[in-house]
């Protein structure tokens, strides 16, 4: 189940950053850090995440090391905030940027629809494998920093699960220093 809530951060950390092709998001490029939230509306959802962050915090140095190198190789730096919390650092480069940020998560079989409103992007996905919809609202301040909302269903009828992803990103610098950029799907 740790493994299962790690993986989903992670996949829902890369859908967070995506864009759709037709909109330009206003970022800059440079180190960027993201902070989100993850809850659910399940009891035993909610207990897994918890679990999943004692595990972290708890883990031995040479487990946190090691998972700590193998992240970075993809160009990711993953630490706990606050209680609840996982912090993420990456190196969005120019190319990143003028992608229009992240590419979309590449698993699965999805569509998304993505506007652009003054600052809001506003966009909604729904995939066929694994089943799963959402909506979520980003808020830029300038091309340094945003907010972010995610409302996600995964399963379906009774094995349905409620998600809510909240939270932010802000520009560290200009330099990424020895954090590499994150290793882009084929």
């Amino acid at each position: 189940m740790i493994r299962l809530m790690f993986c989903l951060s992670c996949a829902l950390f890369a859908a967070e950053l995506s864009a759709a092709d037709s909109v330009k998001v206003p970022m800059s490029p440079g180190l960027w850090e993201v902070t989100s939230r993850m809850q659910s509306d399940d009891p035993k959802i909610t207990k897994a995440l918890e679990e999943a962050q004692r595990a972290m915090d708890n883990m031995p140095e040479s487990q946190r090391k090691m998972m700590q190198e193998m992240m970075q190789k993809q160009g990711v730096q993953i630490s706990a905030g606050a209680p609840g919390e996982t912090k993420v650092t990456m190196c969005m480069t120019e190319a990143m940027v003028n992608q229009g940020g992240m590419p979309q998560q590449q698993t699965g079989k999805c569509s998304q629809k993505t506007g652009l409103s003054g600052n809001t992007v506003n966009f909604e996905f729904a995939c066929t494998d694994p089943v799963s919809s959402g909506t979520g609202t980003y808020v830029f301040s300038g091309d340094s920093s945003y907010t972010m909302d995610m409302k996600i269903s995964s399963g379906t009828g009774s094995a349905t699960q409620n998600l809510t992803l909240q939270g932010n990103g802000k520009r560290l610098s200009d330099d990424c220093g020895d954090v590499k950029p994150m290793v882009m799907p084929k």
